[in-house]
């Protein structure tokens, strides 16, 4: 069985496995490593589960995003000022009408 799913909590004293194999999947609690809980079965768990993983990947996604704005934010920062060719262009055409 691989597992589809792994959650540790308590520094590690308790493991959630969705294990899928052959076919057939478990749902499992570990303590200390070993074999624990069945949780098959067991919907508020199961459930609560599935709102961690999708709370992960919101934060996951939340984390990239500012990531991505840290880094803008310092390209800005640390960019020389330039004009563009168009300013350029203005500042001529004011300087021939003097």
């Amino acid at each position: 069985m691989f597992a589809l799913y792994r959650l540790d909590l308590e520094d590690g004293k308790y493991t959630i496995l969705l294990q899928e194999g052959l076919g057939k999947f478990s749902f499992e609690a570990l303590r200390h490593g070993k074999s624990w809980r069945d949780l098959v079965g067991d919907n508020l768990v199961f459930a609560l589960v599935s709102r961690i993983r999708e709370l992960e990947a919101t934060l996951n996604d939340a984390c990239e995003e500012i990531k991505e704005l840290e880094g803008s934010l310092d390209d800005a920062y640390y960019e020389e000022p330039s004009c563009s060719d168009e300013f350029d262009e203005r500042i001529r055409c004011n300087e021939d009408d003097k």
